[in-house]
C-alpha cells in the first residue's frame, strides 16, 4: 500500500478515534437490510424474519434444515488483545449493549449469578493474546480524516459527525460504532479500516480503499 493510502487511512482513523465518546444508537440490535426494509406494517414479515436468523446468528446455535439460510461467521479473535484495550473488552463482555448500543452481540452472561467473575476469566483470556500499542492522535491528519469521512461513503452508513467528531446525525438504518477510542488504539483502527474482513469475514464493511490505491 502506497505511503499517501496509509496516510488517509490513519487520518480516517483519527477523526472517527478522538470523537466517539457519544452515541445516539438504541439499546438494542440493529441489523440495517432489517431496519430498511422489513420494519413497517406492509412488509413480508417471513423475509425479514429469515434475515434476522442469519444476521442475528441464531442458526448457530439452534440449526437449521434450510439450506438458504447461510450461517454468519463471528468476529475472528486471534490475536484480539494486540487490537481492543483491556477496558473495553471487561465493559463489553460484562453488558454488550451498555457498551456499544446496536451490537448484534448477545449478552451471555445475562442473569447469571457468576456473570462478573466468567466475564473476567473470559477477559484474562481473551487479553492474554497480545497487547494494545500505545500511540497518540496525530491533529494534522484529522482534518483529512474528517473529509474522508464523508468522501469514501462512511457517512451512508454510519451517519454524520460535528466539528468535534462526535455523533451528530443517526438514521435508523444507521450501523452502530460505539466509542471507538476507548476500544481501539489509532494503530489498530487504522488496520480494520484498511481490510476489514481480516477479522470480521461475514462483515458487510467494505475495503475502503481499491486494489490500484493499494
Amino acid at each position: 500500500m502506497s505511503m499517501t493510502c496509509r496516510t488517509c487511512l490513519a487520518g480516517l482513523a483519527l477523526v472517527l478515534f478522538v470523537g466517539s465518546g457519544r452515541s445516539a444508537d438504541p439499546a438494542r440490535p440493529v441489523v440495517p437490510g432489517f431496519e430498511r426494509f422489513f420494519n413497517g406494517d406492509k412488509v413480508d414479515h417471513g423475509q425479514g424474519g429469515r434475515l434476522l436468523l442469519t444476521e442475528l446468528n441464531c442458526i448457530s446455535c439452534h440449526g437449521a434444515s434450510d439450506a438458504t439460510l447461510a450461517r454468519k461467521q463471528a468476529p475472528i479473535l486471534d490475536q484480539v488483545g494486540n487490537r481492543v484495550r483491556v477496558g473495553h473488552l471487561r465493559k463489553f463482555l460484562r453488558d454488550p449493549q451498555a457498551v456499544k448500543p446496536g451490537t448484534t452481540m448477545p449478552h451471555l452472561l445475562a442473569g447469571d449469578p457468576d456473570a462478573e467473575s466468567k466475564a473476567e476469566a473470559l477477559l484474562h483470556f481473551l487479553a492474554s493474546t497480545g497487547s494494545v500499542r500505545k500511540d497518540r492522535p496525530d491533529g494534522k491528519l484529522i482534518a483529512a480524516g474528517r473529509d474522508l469521512y464523508s468522501k469514501v461513503g462512511c457517512v451512508v452508513c454510519h451517519g454524520t459527525r460535528d466539528a468535534a467528531g462526535d455523533q451528530d446525525k443517526v438514521w435508523p438504518t444507521s450501523v452502530p460504532l460505539g466509542d471507538l477510542k476507548s476500544k481501539y488504539s489509532v494503530a489498530s483502527l487504522a488496520a480494520f479500516l484498511e481490510n476489514p474482513h481480516a477479522t470480521r469475514p461475514s462483515g458487510r464493511m467494505p475495503r475502503i480503499l481499491s486494489g490500484k490505491e493499494s
